[in-house]
C-alpha cells in the first residue's frame, strides 16, 4: 500500500506538498495504479486502481477497502508522515461530506419549492385532506427530511444531523477560508466547527474577517492548540465587536443548568453550566476546602476525592459523601437483591427518571449501606422483562436487624 514511487523517491500516502495535497484524493490514489507492473495481474483486493471520473459511493467503498487491505510502512519516520497524511486526508474527506450535505440540502428545498408552487399552494396530508402550503412551509419540510435522510446516512440522531447541515452551510456561503483549509488538509473538523459556533455571534462581515485573519494563511494556526484557538477567536471577536460579545454573554447566563448523565463503571457525570465568575467561585471554594483537610487534618483521599465528597456533603446536607440514603427507587429482582444473583439493577430518581443500570453487588452494598443508616425503605416493585417499570407496591417498609448483613454476605 505505502510503495516508494520510481519518479519521486517518497512513499505514496506521505505527507505532500500543499499544492499536491489540494487535489482531489483520487488523483493521488491514481499514483498506486501507475506505479503496478503491467503483468496482465488483476489489482489487489480492495485496490481502486487508476480512478478516473466523479466521486460515487462505489469508488468511495473501492478507497476504503484499499486503504485497510495493507499493512502500511515499517519505519517510524514512514509511519509518522502516514499519519499526518491520514489526518489531512481526514479533514479533507469532511470538507467532501459538507459540499455533499449542502448540495443535498438546496436541491430538496428547490424541488420542495417548485412543487409547492406547482401546486398552487396546496396539498393534501395522509388523509387526503387539503392544506395549505407555502414555499417557507416546504422549505421547511424538506430541510427536516433532509436531517432523517442525512441522520440514517451518517448513524446519528436528525438533530445531530441539522447542526451538522448548519455548519456545512456557514463554511460555504459564509466561511471561505475555512473550508478552504479543510480541503487542504490542515484544520480538522473538530477545530473548523469551533471556528463557526465561537463567530455566530457576529455579523457577516466581521465572522468573514476573522475567517480570513485565522485560516487564509496556514502558518497562523500552525502549533496552535484548540484552547488557544478558542482565544484567538474571542480575542478578534472583542476587539471586532465587543458589544455583540457582550450580548452572547448576557443570553448564555440564561442558559445556566445542571445535568447529569451516565460515566462508565457505575460512576455519573453531574455537570453545572454556570456564569464564569459564579464558577469559579464554587470550584475555589471546593478546592479550598480540599487543600484544607489535607493540610491540616491529615487527610488521605486525593484533592479530586474531597472535592468531589465535599460537593455531595454541601449539596445535600449530610455528614459524609457516602451515607446516601437509599430513598432513590432501585429496581431490582429478587433474585439479585437476597439471593446472590447478578442481573443488574436499575437507578431511578424520585421522579421516575432512569439513571442507568448498575451491577446487582452494587446496588446490594447501596441497600446495605442504607440499612446501616436506618435510611432505606423497600417497596415491591415490579417492571417487564425489558426492564421498563410496571407497578409498585402501595406501601413501603423499612427493614432493620440483620438485613445489611445478609445483604453483604
Amino acid at each position: 500500500m505505502f510503495r516508494e514511487s520510481a519518479a519521486e523517491g517518497s512513499p505514496v500516502g506521505g505527507v505532500l506538498p500543499a499544492a499536491a495535497r489540494a487535489g482531489d484524493v483520487i488523483a493521488g490514489l491514481a499514483l498506486v495504479s501507475d506505479i503496478e507492473p503491467d503483468d496482465g495481474r488483476p489489482d489487489a483486493v480492495g485496490s481502486p486502481g487508476a480512478l478516473t471520473g466523479g466521486v460515487t459511493a462505489d469508488r468511495i467503498a473501492a478507497v476504503h477497502a484499499w486503504f485497510v487491505s495493507d499493512s502500511g510502512p515499517a519505519d517510524a519516520a514512514s509511519r509518522v508522515a502516514t499519519l499526518r497524511a491520514l489526518e489531512e486526508l481526514a479533514a479533507g474527506v469532511t470538507a467532501a461530506q459538507s459540499q455533499v450535505l449542502v448540495d443535498l440540502r438546496d436541491e430538496e428545498v428547490r424541488v420542495a419549492k417548485e412543487a409547492a408552487i406547482a401546486s398552487g399552494g396546496t396539498a393534501h396530508d395522509k388523509r387526503g385532506r387539503q392544506i395549505p402550503v407555502t414555499t417557507k412551509s416546504a422549505a421547511r419540510d424538506a430541510e427536516a427530511s433532509v436531517a432523517q435522510q442525512v441522520g440514517l446516512a451518517l448513524r446519528v440522531s436528525p438533530h445531530r444531523a441539522r447542526s451538522l447541515l448548519g455548519v456545512a452551510k456557514v463554511w460555504h456561503t459564509e466561511m471561505p477560508h475555512t473550508l478552504n483549509a479543510l480541503r487542504e488538509g490542515w484544520l480538522s473538523q473538530e477545530r473548523a466547527t469551533l471556528l463557526v459556533k465561537e463567530t455566530a455571534c457576529l455579523n457577516l462581515a466581521d465572522r468573514q474577517l476573522i475567517d480570513a485573519e485565522l485560516c487564509a494563511d496556514p502558518a497562523v494556526l500552525e502549533g496552535v492548540g484548540t484552547r488557544r484557538l478558542v482565544a484567538l477567536i474571542n480575542e478578534h471577536a472583542n476587539r471586532i465587536d465587543p458589544a455583540a460579545r457582550a450580548k452572547r454573554a448576557a443570553k448564555a447566563t440564561s442558559d445556566r443548568c445542571v445535568t447529569i448523565r451516565p460515566a462508565p463503571d457505575t460512576m455519573t457525570y453531574l455537570t453545572a453550566l454556570l456564569p464564569v465568575a459564579e464558577g469559579v467561585q464554587a470550584y475555589a471554594a471546593l478546592k479550598l476546602a480540599a487543600e484544607s483537610a489535607r493540610h491540616t487534618g491529615g487527610d488521605e483521599r486525593s484533592t479530586g476525592q474531597i472535592m468531589a465528597d465535599t460537593l455531595v456533603e454541601r449539596v445535600t446536607g449530610q455528614e459524609h459523601a457516602a451515607d446516601v440514603p437509599v430513598t432513590v427507587h432501585l429496581v431490582v429482582s429478587d433474585q439479585a437483591l437476597l439471593a446472590g444473583g447478578h442481573e443488574p439493577a436499575v437507578v431511578l430518581d424520585g421522579t421516575g427518571a432512569g439513571h442507568g443500570a448498575i451491577p446487582a453487588e452494587v446496588a446490594r452494598n447501596l441497600v446495605a449501606n442504607g440499612l446501616d443508616l436506618d435510611a432505606a425503605w423497600l417497596r415491591a416493585v415490579y417492571a417487564a422483562s425489558t426492564g421498563d417499570l410496571v407497578g409498585t407496591s402501595s406501601r413501603q417498609r423499612f427493614f432493620v436487624d440483620g438485613l445489611a448483613d445478609l445483604l453483604r454476605s
